[in-house]
């Protein structure tokens, strides 16, 4: 293990790939597992208070405008009253001309009547919340990419 981080350091092309394949398939992995966590997450229903897309970061020009999915929700959870702002996991930035993922993400939100929605939150901190939850393709398709990746960067030796 010594000799590895050695040439880690040293800046060794297959050290350097090796970690980097290792570093993807680490975060694919733990990304995946979480995915499948939520999707054991209790769901209520919440009030509705807005949703659409807000700007990020600080460009005036609107072909370097960034936007994200943004909500505002209220509900309830043995009593206690939480307010949310998350939409999804799948944290989604993208340019002014591709503001139509975004929005086909918004509808993913489940509706519940006409101002309410459902929302999914931690069982063991409801005030972490979420309006979409990934589903079983979004899964599959991260693992598809975890391993493409990996295997590609660890092919580059």
């Amino acid at each position: 293990m010594g000799a590895f981080i050695e040439d880690l350091m040293a800046g060794e092309r297959s050290a350097v790939i090796t970690t980097a394949a290792a570093y993807c398939l680490i975060m694919g992995t733990y990304s995946i597992v979480v995915c499948l966590c939520l999707r054991s997450w209790p769901s209520t229903v919440a009030k509705f208070n807005h949703s659409g897309l807000a700007r990020f970061g600080s460009s005036n020009e609107v072909s370097e405008q960034e936007y994200h999915a943004d909500a505002s929700y209220t509900f309830e959870v043995d009593g206690q009253t939480y307010e949310g702002n998350r939409v999804s996991p799948m944290i989604i930035i993208a340019s002014h001309n591709a503001r139509f993922i975004l929005q086909r993400q918004m509808r993913g939100i489940i509706p519940v009547g006409e101002d309410s929605v459902k929302v999914f939150y931690k069982p063991s901190n409801p005030k972490k919340s979420y309006l979409i939850i990934p589903s079983m393709r979004t899964i599959g398709t991260l693992a598809a990419v975890t391993i493409g990746f990996t295997v590609i960067i660890y092919g580059a030796i």
